[in-house]
């Protein structure tokens, strides 16, 4: 599916465009008169709101508006045009709500709050809109809650967390041309051997900061991940960064093997690779001055769990890995999930997973119950009080 360019549609709806933009970069918080949102959007946030707004104006070209007629974004705040646009594409997806509906309903919003629509028309629009969307999420997905099963099997976990160094014990053998089975020598392939490596360092970082794959992908040297040497001999890395989604501080700090195995990526990987002249600590393989492409780089991510550990984790599967582990070792510890995944309020955690604190509350339950009948089992059992009106139980004959 390809859609038009904004530059093909007519210079007035690009003058448009430029205009929402620099809306959505504002902040009118500190005046109260002024237009503009509460709150600049996130650079990401804007970006996907954009390929909403290309979508819908695409949506209206398919159902037969020139395109040379769709001079303004206002068109999109008309209730019966972007009715049409919305109808089209929930027959295309075949969905009556969907998270792809309810991404195109929210950069209708988002018209509504830059073109100042109000009152009675605003509230029309909103119902409208609604009808898109689905049901808050208030607990983790099906799949995420077995996959989160599957890696409380001490086996599993042991292997995921094992993993860095495993791959990286592989990224060796690639890059030293050493059969990993029978130690013998065999070619070299320094690619496969770079990309290991960036995945183990990947993983490492995850486990202690569990970043979304965009922020992940675009960690850079010296700016939001720096390895320097706290004492001799002993190394830090330091990971900062602003959260593309909520604009939210994150940040960690790897020493020991941790820091040990960024090191190693850094010095002896990380310069093998094709594009190693960039700053993106991990570099695309085939464009200069890129970092690996968000969406492939989780998949490889996935692909290795899967191959060592035998459960498919993505990048963002580790977020709810890592908030299981925290709330398994102190269940009221909602402040460090929050803290550690960047979310800008306590009850996003406490909604996501309250699943993993209703699973260890009957778990301590349970092992309540077994110590108390293992001290109880010392004392000898009262015995069962006559249910007035019964007879006592008969002697053998």
């Amino acid at each position: 599916m390809r859609t038009p360019a904004f530059s093909t549609y007519p210079e007035t709806l690009q003058a448009d465009l430029a205009r929402l933009r620099a809306w959505c970069a504002s902040s009118a918080a500190h005046d109260l008169e002024a237009e503009g949102p509460a709150q600049a959007l996130a650079p990401a946030t804007i970006r996907v709101r954009e390929t909403c707004i290309r979508l819908l104006l695409w949506a209206l070209i398919e159902t037969g508006t020139p395109q040379a007629e769709i001079t303004s974004l206002r068109c999109l705040v008309d209730r019966a045009t972007a009715a049409r646009a919305l109808k089209f594409h929930r027959e295309r997806l075949g969905a009556q709500r969907s998270g792809h509906l309810s991404g195109l309903a929210d950069a209708v919003q988002l018209l509504l709050a830059f073109y100042r629509v109000d009152g009675e028309a605003s509230a029309v629009m909103r119902k409208m809109l609604a009808k898109l969307r689905p049901a808050a999420q208030r607990e983790i997905r099906e799949e995420v809650a077995q996959t989160l099963d599957a890696l409380s099997e001490p086996g599993r976990r042991a292997r995921l967390l094992a993993m860095p160094q495993a791959l990286m014990r592989e990224a060796r053998a690639l890059r030293d041309g050493v059969d990993p089975l029978t130690r013998g020598q065999r070619a070299p392939d320094t690619d496969r051997a770079v990309w290991l490596a960036g995945i183990a360092v990947a993983i490492e970082i995850e486990l202690h900061l569990p970043l979304r794959v965009l922020d992940l992908s675009h960690l850079r040297l010296g700016e939001t991940i720096a390895l320097t040497e706290a004492r001799r001999g002993r190394w830090e890395a330091r990971i900062r960064v602003q959260t593309s989604k909520t604009g939210r501080l994150v940040e960690a700090r790897l020493d020991g093997e941790s820091a040990g195995l960024v090191r190693e990526y850094v010095e002896h990987f990380r310069p093998l690779a094709r594009q190693a002249g960039t700053a993106w600590l991990f570099p695309s393989r085939d464009h200069a001055d890129r970092p690996r492409a968000a969406h492939h780089f989780s998949e490889a991510i996935a692909r290795e769990v899967l191959r060592l550990v035998g459960v498919r984790v993505t990048a963002h599967g580790f977020r709810s890995f890592v908030a299981c582990m925290i709330l398994e070792h102190d269940p009221q510890a909602w402040t460090d999930v929050s803290a550690v995944l960047g979310h800008t309020s306590l009850l996003t955690g406490q909604g996501h997973y309250v699943r993993i604190h209703r699973l260890a509350a009957a778990e301590r339950l349970s092992a309540g119950l077994r110590r108390q009948r293992k001290q109880l089992e010392r004392v000898a059992p009262p015995p069962l009080p006559r249910t007035p009106g019964r007879p006592g139980p008969r002697r053998p004959s």
